[in-house]
């Protein structure tokens, strides 16, 4: 499926340039799309075709090279539960090409759902740009009864997810910076947090809230110091 191509056109897509297929590829028609308009197109084709391998992996490549780095992690979230554990070394491949663009718990994630070959479809973790998998993101509950007056609170999580729905990822991120001061054990904020500054690569931002981070008397998840590394590889 990879091919190599000498051509001196340097305006050719990089991507065309990937597929031999070009037809079940279907970049050819659309290469000057938006990067989101692009994916939305692709994930019409996995959902449309699910046994279509050539689209999963695509989609995959796609996501890697756009640095969509929550998209890419449910590409191979659905490239797993269609496969259903069938083409070992196929997934083993995407999710070891994949891996610098996923957080270590991702990647953890997907090799022991590999590993764990009794359990069927329902370990795959979920993720709302999944296709194929439930969709559920947690098991939060939305609507508390409380007795006697006061302020209802909200979910720095839940909160932030609303604003990277829309895009607002300057709120999401003062959001989860605050929230991750007051309650650094909380693991999915660091990893909600940790995904953002991996897809806008903020150095200095990034850098602001490591150090403070860095400073408090608690140990921080190993991704932190994984992006730290990878942001300076980059300089």
């Amino acid at each position: 499926m990879i091919i190599c191509n000498d051509s001196d056109d340097i305006n050719e897509s990089p991507v065309i340039r990937l597929f031999s297929n070009k037809e079940a590829a279907g970049f050819y028609e659309w290469c000057d799309w938006s990067a989101e308009k692009g994916l939305e197109r692709l994930v019409f084709q996995v959902s449309s075709k699910p046994k279509c391998l050539t689209a999963h992996i695509e989609r995959i490549y796609y996501c890697f090279h756009s640095y969509f780095d929550e998209q890419l992690f449910a590409a191979l979230v659905d490239l797993l539960f269609v496969l259903n554990r069938y083409g070992q070394a196929l997934s083993l491949r995407m999710i070891n090409g994949s891996r610098a663009r996923l957080t270590e718990n991702q990647f953890q994630i997907l090799v022991n759902y590999l590993k764990n070959k009794s359990s069927g479809i329902d370990p795959l973790p979920s993720s709302r740009y999944s296709v194929f998998t439930k969709g559920l993101q947690s098991t939060t509950t939305l609507v508390q009864l409380t007795e006697g007056p006061g302020e209802n609170e909200h979910d720095p999580l839940t909160l932030a997810r609303d604003y990277i729905e829309f895009s607002q990822l300057e709120s999401a991120i003062n959001i989860l910076e605050l929230a991750i001061l007051a309650q650094p054990e909380r693991m999915e904020l660091h990893y909600e947090l940790l995904s953002i500054y991996r897809s806008i690569r903020n150095e200095t931002e990034f850098n602001r809230i490591y150090e403070a981070l860095s400073l408090k008397e608690t140990s921080l998840p190993a991704e932190w110091k994984q992006l730290n590394d990878f942001i300076k590889v980059e300089e």
